[in-house]
């Protein structure tokens, strides 16, 4: 009987370590995540005004970049991941032909930042009183926009006002 108690003493004290690493963890990365969260809602707006332009792609590869490295945040978090980053990707890729993505990606992209504050007031990451979205301020990453190429056999616009002659 003796045994037993101690046996149980012990595994309850491994269980409450495990899970003070794991809130320890979770409190590290949740602004991690954010960042990433609030940065994936920046290109469905990147990728429209990259549609049909050589920038696309890139976009579109930065943006898988930017998902894969939420979910293993998320992971590495011990967090559950019900963000659904990969449903933002699936939509733009389903209608990149015609460039319709737009609202659909944002409305998605709108809604993972929203469950992940649901997350964060969950398991306490989040207090009452803290205003969800924009953490990263500042210092998110900002996505820059194409700039659209000048084509080489075109010829430039004249001055309209060519001043002092």
């Amino acid at each position: 009987m003796k045994k037993m108690i101690i046996f149980l003493l012990i595994t309850i004290s491994l269980l409450t370590c495990f899970s003070t690493v794991l809130a320890e963890n979770a409190s590290d990365l949740i602004g991690s995540i954010t960042c990433y969260v609030e940065a994936i809602q920046q290109y469905p707006e990147a990728i429209r005004d990259a549609c049909g332009t050589d920038m696309y792609r890139q976009k579109l590869s930065e943006l898988a970049n930017v998902i894969t490295a939420a979910n293993d945040a998320m992971s590495d978090a011990g967090l559950p991941n019900t963000l659904n980053l990969w449903a933002i990707y699936g939509t733009i890729t389903a209608h990149s032909s015609d460039c319709s993505f737009f609202d659909s990606a944002l409305s998605k992209a709108n809604w993972s930042r929203e469950e992940l504050d649901r997350i964060g007031y969950h398991f306490g990451l989040m207090t009452t009183g803290q205003k969800p979205g924009l953490q990263c301020g500042p210092t998110r990453p900002k996505i820059q926009t194409p700039v659209p190429k000048i084509q080489p056999d075109a010829e430039p616009d004249p001055d309209p006002d060519p001043g002092p002659a």
